[in-house]
């Protein structure tokens, strides 16, 4: 599966939101599935030692959380399986975020299930509104199903606030190597790229960023072949007395030989 299609997946969402070292550090510990039926409350970092389900931050453990059984969890409660136990319900979050069935349906396909499956999730969502990314510079808030669908890039939980803008790119690295900063130097490069992979300009410029690039900023990326020495008038006039001389030289050797016999 590749990149782009996990950014519409809202993967990128989850590596930003929980595994970013530098937003991990501001979010509560949740509830980590560390196999069948195994759970425990913990840091992201530390989960993300020993598994890859992490629901989410202040995500408790209880009866069935970590049930990794398809369709059995609640829909309206984070847990570790795929799916969820109201068909419906299932089928429309997962239209929307094909990750809650593909999985674990984390924390932020609750907040699809409070927002999209009518009165089936009572009271409000567990991740509040937070900062949306709709586009480079432009920061709104919103519900996660809310920005998601506009086709914007969802920051929440870490980010509820749009002061300051965290949606503006950071735009110092190059853009042909990778870097922990976001966007890249060239401004027309870093527009295309993001246009195609908000990851490169609001979490960072990893590989793939770099390789997008590659393919779709021209030749900026291109390395540049061995260099071509043309010399100069002057240089090649050294060339052909140097020749002439040579040359001379050789014919002169040949008189003294001759002359010697």
């Amino acid at each position: 599966m590749n990149k782009m299609l996990l950014t519409f997946l809202v993967l990128p969402i989850l590596s930003f939101l929980f595994i970013n070292n530098s937003i991990a550090g501001i979010l509560a510990p949740g509830a980590c599935c560390t196999g069948d039926e195994e759970c425990s409350v913990l840091s992201v970092d530390d989960c993300f030692l020993e598994s890859d389900i992490w629901l989410g931050p202040d995500t408790t453990c209880e009866t069935g959380t970590c049930d990794l059984t398809p369709g059995a969890g609640d829909c309206c409660d984070a847990h570790g399986g795929t799916g969820c136990n109201d068909s419906e319900c299932e089928t429309t979050v997962c239209e929307a975020n094909g990750f809650c069935c593909d999985v674990t349906w984390d924390l932020i396909c609750v907040d699809f299930a409070f927002n999209l499956c009518g009165d089936l999730c009572m009271g409000d969502s567990p991740l509040p509104p937070g900062a949306c990314c709709s586009g480079v510079d432009e920061c709104s808030i919103a519900t996660v199903a809310e920005c998601l669908g506009e086709g914007g890039f969802a920051l929440q939980p870490a980010t509820t606030d749009c002061e300051p803008n965290p949606c503006i790119a950071d735009g110092t690295g190059d853009c042909c190597s990778e870097h922990n900063s976001t966007g890249c130097e060239n401004s027309d490069c870093q527009q295309t790229v993001c246009a195609q992979d908000a990851f490169c300009c609001f979490v960072e410029w990893d590989d793939i960023c770099v390789g997008e690039a590659q393919d779709l900023c021209g030749n900026l990326c291109e390395t540049p072949g061995p260099a071509v020495v043309v010399p100069t008038m002057g240089q090649w006039g050294m060339v052909i007395a140097s020749i002439v001389l040579g040359f001379f030289a050789v014919i002169r050797l040949w008189k003294i030989k001759d002359s010697e016999i």
